[in-house]
């Protein structure tokens, strides 16, 4: 996870040195808003961050937005969980939108949880492929 980190400032450093001051873009596109919060702690809050799947929707049946795939196209970065069916779906379209964008995932050196007893929800939903992609509570 520190790799990721570290590889995650490295970029979005290169990025937020050569941007103007005034733009129109989102730089960053994520899925989820602890995501978000993460990269803030980061790089802080100047910089733009399009959050696909926003605080009271579910990713089992997401569908972005016109103005979220708009954000896409736009987005330097695109920085996933690795393992919610919603990206799995979606990436294609997000590469086809973008072709430049740079993918990042977050679960490429963390072993994954298998298996819904360890995944405890409020909202008790399963998990493709029975892997708890839920990697930013740990």
């Amino acid at each position: 996870m520190k790799q990721i980190i570290i590889y995650i400032s490295a970029i979005l450093g290169l990025f937020s040195g050569c941007k103007p001051q005034s733009n129109k873009t989102t730089d960053i596109t994520t899925s989820i808003p602890p995501q978000k919060y993460f990269i803030e702690q980061l790089i802080g809050t100047e910089t733009p961050i399009n959050v696909m799947i926003t605080s009271g929707n579910n990713h089992a049946n997401y569908e972005p937005t016109p103005k979220q795939l708009q954000a896409i196209t736009t987005s330097k970065i695109y920085v996933k969980i690795g393992e919610l069916g919603f990206e799995n779906i979606w990436l294609g379209k997000i590469l086809e939108l973008n072709p430049s964008i740079i993918i990042v995932s977050l679960s490429d050196s963390i072993s994954p949880i298998y298996g819904g007893e360890s995944c405890d929800h409020d909202d008790h939903h399963s998990h493709e492929e029975g892997i708890d992609p839920h990697i930013w509570t740990s």
